[in-house]
């Protein structure tokens, strides 16, 4: 009789992760020829390989960053952790009368320890 294994769970991979990671490449490829021939046409020739570097290094960071705040956003809509997608508790604190602070939404996971904080003044909040 054959020994069972534990599953092993893979990692899901989602068409909207592959097509940022998509974007990504090809947005930073796309700057990174533009800007070496920029500085090239500019005379800087030995510099222009690093140059079209950091460019292409500075679009993948930012495409990254926007990916991760669209799903992180996306997360905390559905009330799930961005984490580990277990349910998070919700909490808003009301703005104090007469404006002297604004509201507070505040999202967080008893199981992974995320917590988030955005200034969210709802319409029952006092003006």
């Amino acid at each position: 009789m054959p020994a069972r294994y534990p599953r092993v769970s893979h990692p899901r991979v989602s068409w909207h992760r592959v097509s940022w990671i998509l974007l990504g490449v090809v947005a930073s490829t796309a700057w990174f020829a533009v800007s070496l021939r920029l500085m090239r046409a500019w005379g800087l020739h030995e510099a222009a390989p690093a140059i079209g570097l950091l460019t292409a290094t500075a679009v993948a960071v930012t495409l990254w960053r926007w990916a991760r705040s669209d799903r992180e956003q996306a997360a905390l809509a559905e009330l799930r952790c961005p984490r580990c997608r277990s349910a998070l508790r919700e909490r808003h604190q009301h703005a104090r009368p007469g404006g002297v602070a604004a509201g507070i939404q505040r999202w967080s996971c008893e199981r992974c320890d995320y917590d988030h904080v955005e200034p969210l003044t709802c319409p029952g909040c006092a003006a």
